[in-house]
Order: structure tokens, then C-alpha cells, then sequence
């Protein structure tokens, strides 16, 4: 079972060496196999909430490592799970390949120690909550932003519009009530929709309401409803290949859900200002129709710079890569950067 533990997990062999001896110390102790027993449990139950509770629980007593051991210990049941929903090996060995990279980030900060904080997160890869298909993980879940999308059957073009009462500055981002320059409203009539409509090339919020005829206009997806959403995890270069073969199979696997949503620092369109337009991350970002949505500091500089980096961090970075190096000089020259929220109608190209 440690042989499939390492495979499937990606972890190398002295990371997995640390984790037998941390097991081997705890074997008989009564809360491990209470955590153990508990966390095979959570994850028949498909149960994400659970396990990493119980993560939690055993990181306050034994440490970061833990989640680790005790993910370990439930392994055969995290087989289980996927082969009773007959997903198969390699889309569960790219799902669960996700530790690897985490337990990397982890070492970067701790000295070279192997350990697991974002156990929330990797509880959803345990109990297949998320799936990795090549290049790219999915994860069907409530659509969570304030904006109903439609297809304008007259035009034939989509059409997100904001939903009433969203606070937007002067250049129609999302922000809090105190700094905000406008509010949108959404109305609608027998015959019409009055509502502030979205920029999907900038991706930002028109401060004027637009009057459509809701005659033209089909509902694909509001607040609440299911969609399927994307995440791009940390590794190898994001070539316009790889991501149709990772869309190619996912439309496959969530073939009920119309719309494949994603929320990330790749879709802001100020890429194009530090980045290569016709290189891997502008093209990737051209794939969606944009929405502003709601963020403090902006995920990129924690991706391109580091964790914990905000905009004071960044202008003063002694910057190694290309890309951080246009970042910097960007904000130098008074540009801004947007968290970015969007979204493929289809999941790939028909």
C-alpha cells in the first residue's frame, strides 16, 4: 500500500520515509486510530468537510505531517472510493498528484520539512470532490457570483448581466460599499431586462443599466445553479494542447452542466500589458467571457511572486523571471491587476 501511496501521490521517497516513521511513532496511539477509523468513514461518505476536520484535529496534537500519515492510513479507502465511482487510475493519479505539490509548497517555507496545510483543499481531491484531468482540475459545485448569464438568440452572443445591488468603483470592478461609485440594479418587466451589463473582453460592469428585450434572451445560468468549476494547478506550462485535451475529457465527465466557470489571476486581462499576447497564459486567458468579482489582494502576486506577498512586497522584489520583472515595472507605472472571474459556454471547441 506505500508503493500505490507514493505513486499515486507523487512524493518522493524521502518525504515518504518521514511519513512511515511519523506512522510507525503513532501506530498504536488511541487518537490516530480514532482519526484513522473516523477519516475511512468521511471518505466513503464522499464526506471533504469531514476529513479535513479531522486533518485539523490530528495537526493540533501531532503537527503538520499528520494529514499526511493519516491520509495514508485511510488509503485503501481513498481506492476504494474511486473505483466505486469507476473513475480510472491515471485521472486518479493526476487527482491525487495535487499532494505532491502542496507538501513542496509546504517544504519552500519550512526548511525542507514535509508537511500539509491546505488540507481543505486536498480533502477534495480524497473524496473526489475534484477531479484532474491532465492539465487542468474541475469541481461541479454552486455558480457563486452575483450575475445571471444568457444567450442572446437575436445577436447570438452571451450576455452576463450584474444582479441588483453590486458596489463597483468608477471603473466598474467590484469593491466594497465605502469606495464604491455605483450600484447596479435588476429589473425586469413583462418585455423587458433593465440591468448593468458586463464588459466580457474587460470584464468589468457598465455603470449605465442596459434595456434588453427578454423575448431574445435564454437564462443559461444564475446564483446557485450547478456549473462545473475550474481550477489550474501550480506546474508544467499551460500549452493551448494541453488545455483542450484536459476540456476535451472533463466535457465528457460533467456532460450535464452547461457552463465551465473559472475565477483566477490568469483571466485579467492586464496580462496582455506584461505578457506575451500570443504566448501560453494570454491565450488561455482569451479563452473566457469575463466577470469582475470580488477580491482583496490580488491572487497574482502570490502566484507570480510569493505567498503573502502584497503590492508593497512586489514593487520592492528582487524579481528573477521575465514575467516578474513586467509585473513590477506595470505597477511602477500606476497599472492594476484584478483577481478575474469567467467562463467557457461550452468546455471546449465544437
Amino acid at each position: 500500500m506505500w508503493e500505490t501511496f507514493t505513486t499515486d501521490t507523487g512524493l518522493q521517497a524521502s518525504q515518504v520515509q518521514t511519513i512511515q516513521e511519523k506512522a510507525i511513532a503513532l501506530k498504536d496511539s488511541p487518537l490516530h486510530l480514532s482519526l484513522t477509523h473516523k477519516a475511512k468513514t468521511a471518505i466513503f461518505n464522499q464526506d471533504n468537510a469531514s476529513l479535513a476536520s479531522l486533518c485539523k484535529q490530528g495537526i493540533a496534537s501531532y503537527g503538520f505531517l499528520y494529514p499526511l500519515v493519516l491520509l495514508q492510513a485511510a488509503f485503501t479507502s481513498i481506492l476504494s472510493l474511486f473505483e466505486n465511482l469507476a473513475i480510472d487510475e491515471q485521472i486518479r493519479r493526476d487527482t491525487l498528484s495535487d499532494i505532491s505539490i502542496w507538501v513542496k509548497v509546504y517544504e519552500k517555507h519550512h526548511q525542507g520539512e514535509p508537511g500539509l496545510k491546505q488540507v481543505d483543499w486536498i480533502s477534495k481531491s480524497c473524496c473526489a470532490k475534484v477531479l484532474r484531468f491532465g492539465r487542468l482540475q474541475y469541481e461541479k459545485g454552486p455558480f457563486m457570483f452575483p450575475y445571471s448569464i444568457y444567450y442572446d438568440t437575436l445577436s447570438q452572443t452571451y450576455r452576463i448581466f450584474a444582479n441588483q445591488g453590486v458596489f463597483c468603483d468608477e471603473k466598474g470592478f467590484i469593491v466594497d460599499e465605502e469606495r464604491s461609485s455605483f450600484t447596479t440594479s435588476y429589473l425586469q418587466t413583462p418585455d423587458f431586462l433593465i440591468a448593468n451589463e458586463v464588459n466580457q473582453t474587460q470584464g468589468c460592469i457598465a455603470e449605465e443599466p442596459t434595456k434588453s428585450y427578454l423575448a431574445f434572451l435564454v437564462l443559461l445560468c444564475e446564483k446557485d445553479d450547478i456549473v462545473v468549476h475550474m481550477h489550474i494547478p501550480e506546474g508544467e506550462m499551460l500549452t493551448p494542447l494541453s488545455v483542450d485535451n484536459s476540456l476535451s475529457q472533463a466535457k465528457t465527465h460533467f456532460s450535464s452542466c452547461p457552463l465551465f466557470v473559472c475565477a483566477s489571476w490568469l483571466l485579467d486581462p492586464e496580462l496582455m500589458q506584461v505578457s506575451n499576447p500570443d504566448g501560453n497564459i494570454c491565450r488561455f486567458m482569451q479563452r473566457f467571457l469575463k466577470f469582475p468579482i470580488a477580491f482583496g489582494t490580488p491572487q497574482l502576486y502570490e502566484r507570480v511572486f510569493d505567498f503573502g506577498c502584497d503590492k508593497a512586497c512586489v514593487l520592492s522584489y528582487e524579481c528573477t523571471t521575465s514575467l516578474q520583472k513586467q509585473v513590477q515595472k506595470h505597477l511602477m507605472q500606476g497599472g492594476t491587476f484584478h483577481t478575474m472571474g469567467g467562463f467557457l459556454p461550452r468546455p471546449c471547441k465544437e
